[in-house]
């Protein structure tokens, strides 16, 4: 049986968090971490591209497992954790909107909005992601 998912109500959406290229965030305690810490819930590194002779660096977010839904907020009750199985675990180039995030501890899932990805234009050292977001709980 699919178990439906609702705002929990301890909504994140006044928290905003600003993350820098190789860092990651922890929903449960609000932690900024490393990228590579297992413990976080979404992290922000680079994907390294090669087309042809030239290589590029693509912006990417990195969770258990991750939806892109564009501008449109998804209906959360139809999301499930049964679901996110065909998810794939990256999102390549992040865009103002919503993805759907689950969470590391296999059991949560998160309605992360990105607002904005700074400094396109210069190395990724400089690149920066800010994002609001909510916990999805089943009721």
């Amino acid at each position: 049986m699919l178990a439906s998912i609702s705002l929990e109500g301890e909504a994140l959406a006044a928290n905003l968090v600003t993350l820098k290229v190789y860092q990651g965030y922890r929903f449960s305690d609000g932690a900024v971490t490393k990228s590579g810490d297992q413990s976080a819930d979404v992290s922000f590194y680079v994907n390294l591209g090669r087309r042809k002779a030239y290589s590029f660096a693509i912006a990417t977010l990195g969770a258990k497992k991750i939806k892109e839904f564009g501008k449109e907020k998804p209906n959360p009750k139809s999301l499930s954790l049964q679901s996110v199985e065909s998810w794939r675990h990256y999102a390549n180039a992040p865009s103002p909107g919503y993805n759907v995030v689950q969470g590391a501890d296999g059991k949560s899932l998160y309605l992360l909005k990105v607002l904005s990805f700074k400094n396109q234009r210069k190395t990724a050292s400089h690149w920066e992601l800010t994002f609001s977001g909510e916990k999805l709980s089943a009721p």
